[in-house]
């Protein structure tokens, strides 16, 4: 049974950010799209639009050592959404970081226009993107 046309779009913009390839991200986000960061840390925030996106994106690559890797547990569809369960893992200052993460994405036209983030364990995330932990990670060559 072919895969539901939303977990596609999903699936494609996961690769895209393992591969860092900013053509396929910008191809399958709407110019408009909104994502939402939880927490209290230097990635929280609501971005919208893809360029804020795009930035929220640089400001990753600069403080991962390496590029994200996305350990999916599951992606459940309906009709103009997709759900992803996974597991974001990331290098930052030689420290690995491996958050369960549930992302909520709402899809029109074959384009992400929204992008909800839930964290399991938003103290962790918060604490391993604090101001502090970031500046720490500089220090020691993830910058």
């Amino acid at each position: 049974m072919a895969e539901h046309p939303n977990a596609q779009i999903v699936r494609r913009l996961i690769a895209a950010l393992s591969e860092q390839n900013r053509d396929e991200i910008e191809a399958v986000l709407h110019e408009d799209c909104v994502w939402r960061v939880p927490g209290a840390n230097v990635l929280s925030g609501v971005y919208e639009g893809r360029r804020a996106i795009l930035s929220l994106f640089g400001t990753m690559k600069r403080i991962f050592t390496g590029p994200a890797q996305f350990d999916v547990i599951d992606i459940t569809t309906s009709p103009g959404y997709a759900a992803a369960y996974q597991y974001g893992v990331v290098e930052v200052g030689g420290r690995t970081v491996k958050l369960r993460e549930c992302l909520v994405y709402r899809i029109a036209d074959g384009r992400i226009v929204e992008v909800d983030e839930f964290q399991s364990d938003e103290r962790a995330f918060d604490e391993a993107f604090s101001e502090k932990a970031v500046q720490a990670a500089g220090a020691a060559g993830g910058q």
